[in-house]
């Protein structure tokens, strides 16, 4: 288990970049501002994360999480016998649920704005979908 500091820091650079997505696209983020904007130090950060990148993969990561639970759940709930399109629509619901329930990021994955972004999201779809798949 993480400590409760560290899990604080990390949710607030999260937030923070969220925040910052709003007025700037993703590229043009530096550590730096947002660094400023979240109120932490640059030696905090690279503490935690690499670099940019490496943060907002953990928020896709955090959110895959997510999905995958919610999946294996509607999974148990509803197609206890595995029936293959059964399984499709609950990996589409649990994907749409997390995109909805997290649009104040997802809105951010335009392919025009923010390609890395769009990039990683259609990953994770990817992801997602080979998960049911390999079953």
């Amino acid at each position: 288990m993480e400590d409760k500091r560290i899990t604080k820091t990390k949710k607030c650079l999260k937030n923070t970049l969220i925040r910052m997505l709003d007025k700037e696209d993703f590229e043009h983020i530096s550590i730096t501002d947002l660094c400023r904007e979240a109120d932490i130090s640059r030696i905090t950060f690279y503490s935690h994360y690499g670099d940019k990148y490496a943060l907002v993969n953990e928020i896709f990561n955090d959110m895959l999480e997510i999905g995958k639970e919610k999946y294996y759940r509607r999974q148990s709930e509803n197609n206890p016998k595995k029936h293959l399109v059964t399984g499709y629509v609950n990996i589409l619901n649990s994907i749409l649920d997390v995109y909805y329930e997290r649009y104040d990021f997802f809105r951010h994955t335009d392919p025009e704005k923010n390609p890395y972004l769009a990039s990683r999201l259609c990953s994770i779809i990817l992801e997602m979908v080979e998960l049911h798949t390999d079953h």
